[in-house]
């Protein structure tokens, strides 16, 4: 593999990430293309669209407030009575869930925390 890092540094420079090749004079060969391939791998283009919107005046304390906690079910019970009012079935919900898995229509966040354990949510 010829490693350009030129090219690579300027195009981590548009977005900011030209730190990302801080240690690069420091790793071996392996280890630098394995830096290359995992940074390549990068959409920063698709990053840069879905964080700024093309803009660079981001308030995430005015877009906390828009977020609200999901609401909780558990799946222990028999019956599961949606925030819509519809009651299901635990089985159907199983179900549901596995089929937006296998059609992948489902994304999950996974955030540092503790609370939901306290509450009972593992």
């Amino acid at each position: 593999m010829s490693i350009d890092l030129q090219s690579i540094s300027d195009r981590l420079s548009e977005f900011g990430q030209q730190h990302l090749l801080q240690a690069a004079a420091e790793l071996s060969d392996a280890d630098l293309e394995s830096l290359i391939t995992s940074i390549n791998t990068i959409d920063l283009d698709l990053i840069h669209k879905l964080t700024c919107n093309g803009t660079t005046d981001i308030s995430p304390i005015s877009d906390a407030a828009i977020v609200g906690p999901p609401n909780a079910l558990r799946l222990t019970d028999e019956n599961l009575r949606l925030a819509s009012g519809e009651v299901i079935s635990r089985c159907e919900a199983v179900d549901a869930g596995e089929a937006l898995l296998n059609d992948h229509a489902l994304g999950v966040i996974v955030v540092a925390g503790g609370q939901g354990t306290r509450l009972g949510f593992d």
